[in-house]
């Protein structure tokens, strides 16, 4: 048998491979727990949250039950939404999602960011037939804590800041160089100012920006937005965004600055590289507990 034949035959094979665990990872969710320690809570306290983002409209299981019994294993003291549960789009049903958000609205208490996707149905209403008000108005009626730019306590501790950055802070790869410079300015007139006294989260959708939430007074960022990098290469990262930006920056785990604490999820479904390697998506589990002195 010639040498190229023997070749080509493991190429296909390791292609089959590769093709049947990137099918099996795109539709396994798995949960990823976090350990936070932090001088802003009294000694012994433990809150425990349950962080979802970028599910783009997808389901899990009927009624996505399979996501819902996810979340209820963590059982999280507040369920936070970092933005692009929806997808922005005029042909996808939003049915499941409000009937998903409505469930979760019923674990515990939930608090949702916008992200670039829930920026586009309010910035563009007529073009996407009021799915903004739809969708604002069925937050409301579950009692689901919707942070367009505002910040609602957790408790005496704990305060959540939801961040609605313009849609030009969210570049696609030939506008990567004309971007704006997001600074703490910027932070200063969308969020105000940060009151350090308190535990600062901030549900930030892109962690483009990380550097500027940290000097602002976040103690912790939740993000998204990259989807773990789609394909995931072992001591290098992820490979590629839905922006096509090639290798991101802060596309999936934990990051620290200035005393700030990163944490990006990997997203829970997909929209543009409906690809997942090394990456599945996943619900995080974030523990929080002030330490000991």
């Amino acid at each position: 048998m010639k040498p190229w034949i023997v070749i080509l035959g493991i190429l296909v094979i390791l292609a089959v491979i590769i093709t049947i665990r990137a099918c099996y990872e795109f539709v396994t969710l798995a949960r990823t727990d976090y350990d936070l320690e932090t001088g802003k809570l009294p000694p012994g306290k433990t809150v425990m949250l349950a962080v979802l983002s970028d599910l783009h409209n997808r389901t899990y299981g009927d009624g996505n039950q399979k996501l819902l019994d996810m979340v209820r294993e963590v059982r999280a003291d507040a369920i936070l939404l970092a933005g692009d549960i929806f997808t922005a789009s005029t042909r996808k049903d939003p049915e499941p999602v409000f009937a998903f958000l409505r469930e979760l609205s019923e674990i515990a208490p939930v608090f949702y960011a916008p992200g670039n996707h829930e920026r586009k149905i309010r910035d563009d209403r007529e073009r996407y037939n009021g799915l903004y008000e739809r969708l604002t108005e069925e937050l409301w009626n579950d009692g689901i804590h919707y942070l367009e730019n505002s910040s609602m306590d957790l408790d005496d501790e704990i305060r959540i800041y939801g961040l609605d950055m313009d849609l030009s802070f969210f570049p696609k790869l030939l506008r990567e160089k004309k971007t704006p410079p997001y600074t703490e300015e910027d932070v200063q007139k969308d969020l105000g100012t940060l009151d350090r006294n308190h535990y600062n989260i901030v549900l930030a959708h892109s962690p483009k920006y990380f550097k500027i939430y940290a000097k602002s007074g976040a103690d912790l960022v939740l993000s998204g937005h990259y989807h773990g990098g789609a394909v995931r290469i072992p001591k290098v990262g992820g490979v590629i965004s839905p922006q096509f930006v090639l290798f991101p920056k802060y596309d999936k785990g934990k990051y620290e600055s200035d005393q700030c604490v990163m944490i990006v999820s990997s997203g829970c479904g997909s929209h543009k590289v409906h690809l997942r390697l090394g990456n599945k998506p996943e619900v995080m589990a974030v523990k929080i507990h002030g330490h000991f002195i």
